[in-house]
């Protein structure tokens, strides 16, 4: 509730002054007790150059609560554009009942619904068991085969200094190849708030993937092995989104003027994300704007380019 009382305090003309292009946040996160926030939410994104949120479906209940959000918002505040993934998250997957996925399935078939999840695995945290994670995760993958849709996932393996890998990373993958096999396209895949290792990246890169960066990669000690991984290649323009995964994952470095207080993350904060990256591939922070909104738009909308962006600065990146 305090961090929610301080964002109206936020400075729309500094937002305004960092905005540094078109963007795509492609990640937020919304309760249902927030949709009384939503207006304002959208009035600073925009004002940061913010023009389309997509929010994430973590639960089924939540998911269908993201769809009436996106009905009553979508375009009604500043134009900005609202839309909705929908999923059940590994860490509620023993949750799911076998009724739910026909609702799930009717959720994903609402006009303004982009892609099947957020879904996949955890195996950090380990809330629901690995088998419940896989099974969760094959019927999702059905679900996207089968409506053709992009999926939107999450994978983390164990914390390094908590022990060995659980192959979070690999099991995913291989249930992966295995819809491949099904049709389903590597430029269907969206790796979606990445914070693995260089390898793992370089392994979802080589296979085609997209991958989501948040607010992590401009965290000093957290994001400096992301950074080094981006400097060295490991992720190329060309399969880059960004998003905010707001609440969470607030970049650092964020300027006084801005007016924020606490850790409270939300998509008017992306430009900073955009910064971060930008020194990490040694452009101009446009570049990096304008690419990973075409990227974003292709995914999401299967549109070639976003309305507002010259496809020469994203064909220069």
């Amino acid at each position: 509730a305090a961090a929610a009382a301080t964002a109206p305090r936020l400075c729309l003309p500094v937002l305004a002054r960092h905005a540094c292009g078109n963007l795509v946040d492609i990640g937020i996160n919304v309760k249902r007790g927030q949709r009384h926030q939503v207006a304002d939410l959208l009035q600073r994104a925009a004002a940061a150059g913010v023009t389309h949120v997509l929010l994430t479906g973590t639960t089924l209940p939540q998911s269908r609560d993201m769809a009436e959000v996106c009905s009553e918002f979508d375009g009604k505040v500043q134009g900005v554009g609202v839309r909705f993934t929908a999923g059940v998250h590994p860490h509620t997957a023993s949750t799911i009942q076998a009724e739910d996925w026909p609702v799930l399935r009717q959720t994903l078939l609402h006009p303004l619904c982009v892609a099947v999840g957020e879904t996949g695995l955890d195996y950090d945290r380990m809330l629901s068991p690995r088998a419940v994670q896989l099974q969760s995760l094959e019927r999702h993958l059905q679900l996207a085969v089968e409506l053709n849709k992009p999926l939107f996932l999450h994978e983390r393996d164990l914390d390094a200094h908590k022990g060995p890998s659980r192959n979070s990373g690999a099991e995913l993958t291989h249930l992966l190849d295995r819809f491949h096999a099904q049709g389903l396209r590597a430029d269907q895949v969206c790796i979606h708030c990445f914070t693995g290792s260089a390898v793992q990246l370089r392994e979802y890169v080589r296979r085609g993937y997209f991958i989501g960066i948040t607010g992590f990669v401009a965290m000093h000690k957290r994001g400096a092995q992301l950074r080094a991984a981006i400097k060295d290649g490991a992720l190329p323009l060309a399969q880059l989104m960004v998003e905010t995964d707001s609440p969470y994952m607030q970049p650092e470095g964020l300027p006084k003027d801005v007016g924020v207080q606490g850790r409270q993350n939300e998509p008017c904060f992306l430009p900073w994300v955009v910064k971060a990256l930008a020194e990490c591939y040694g452009v101009n922070p446009k570049v990096v704007a304008d690419t990973s909104t075409a990227n974003a738009m292709r995914f999401f909308f299967g549109k070639q380019q976003p309305a507002a962006a010259p496809p020469a600065a994203a064909a220069a990146a």
